[in-house]
């Protein structure tokens, strides 16, 4: 996150109005979420923990500045772990494996300045729920903080489909191409093996990942595999 963040003025005088604004998410519609942060800079540490602080949605348990505080102490109730990946000693993909197994209800937001493709995919791999890249502004981290607030079982049988073609119909049918950009992906390559592979150059791997990832109405690696995962197991048993 810049450490002068043009947002975080406005978000302070009023953070409510900030994360209705950013993310649709209202007052009503939340319900209280711990949060604990693991992270070896002490500078990120504390811009998280001032976001954290003016959101009425979300409580701040505790703030650990390596991999092995954290398994050592997080408490059970801890709802989101915000895990940066690279620590001294553990790091947090390794955290995050463990934590998953202790803690197999937690939410994993990996917040890191690691974000090419084959990071992502181990920490899909590892069990994270979602990647937010460093830096951030106020805004992206509030819409990644929405998407961990958890909805009703009436919010979700409405917008559940009736058919059984896809659970998520916003989610529009991918090109040979763009499966085939997906695979690749899913398999942890890096961009620039990717243009070999697909016999294109290294813009045109950027332009399918933006085109993928808005189809799939994904925000990340970790979000846009996963879809694409499910919509292929969905496609094969239709078969």
């Amino acid at each position: 996150m810049s450490r002068t963040d043009p947002e975080l003025p406005q978000f302070a005088a009023s953070p409510k109005a900030a994360l209705t604004r950013r993310t649709g998410v209202t007052e009503k519609s939340q319900e209280i979420l711990t949060v604990i942060i693991v992270d070896d800079e002490l500078h990120d540490r504390m811009l998280m923990e001032r976001i954290l602080a003016q959101l009425s949605g979300f409580r701040w348990l505790g703030s650990y500045a390596s991999a092995q505080e954290a398994l050592a102490a997080i408490p059970k109730a801890t709802h989101i772990v915000l895990m940066d990946i690279r620590m001294p000693g553990m790091s947090g993909i390794e955290c995050a494996r463990r934590l998953r197994t202790l803690l197999p209800h937690l939410i994993i937001v990996m917040v890191s300045g690691l974000d090419d493709p084959r990071t992502i995919h181990e920490a899909w791999i590892c069990g994270a729920d979602r990647f937010l890249p460093k830096p951030f502004n106020v805004g992206q981290f509030l819409a990644t903080l929405s998407f961990c607030i958890p909805q009703t079982r009436v919010e979700v049988a409405e917008k559940e489909p009736r058919s059984n073609t896809s659970r998520d119909p916003s989610v529009r049918p991918l090109t040979d191409r763009e499966n085939e950009f997906m695979r690749h992906l899913a398999e942890g390559l890096p961009f620039k093996q990717i243009a070999p592979q697909m016999g294109v150059g290294f813009w045109r791997v950027h332009n399918l990942q933006r085109q993928t990832y808005k189809k799939l109405s994904a925000s990340c690696g970790i979000e846009a595999i996963r879809r694409w995962r499910q919509l292929t197991s969905e496609a094969r048993s239709h078969l």
